[in-house]
């Protein structure tokens, strides 16, 4: 069995996977895999500032995800692009 489990902040995703957890399930936490993808200096990440920009990274070489999210949620081909 495969179960999603999604929601906005602080509805309990982190507390719900703790228990799946004790009982033996498997976790795959989606947002680590995203930040470990998209860490500094990696391909992914490279790949992003080659499509958006310098100007989705933070000071640092990190990935900004909030400039991020406010190009590609306020445009479509954008986002489109992000998949590719």
């Amino acid at each position: 069995m495969i179960i999603g489990l999604t929601g906005s902040i602080a509805t309990g995703k982190s507390q719900s996977s703790k228990i799946f957890k004790q009982l033996g399930c498997y976790i795959i936490d989606a947002d680590k895999l995203s930040r470990t993808l998209t860490a500094k200096d990696s391909k992914c990440l490279k790949d992003i500032v080659g499509s958006f920009g310098t100007d989705v990274l933070n000071d640092n070489g990190t990935l900004n995800r909030k400039k991020l999210a406010s190009i590609i949620f306020s445009d479509k081909q954008a986002k489109l692009n992000l998949k590719e």
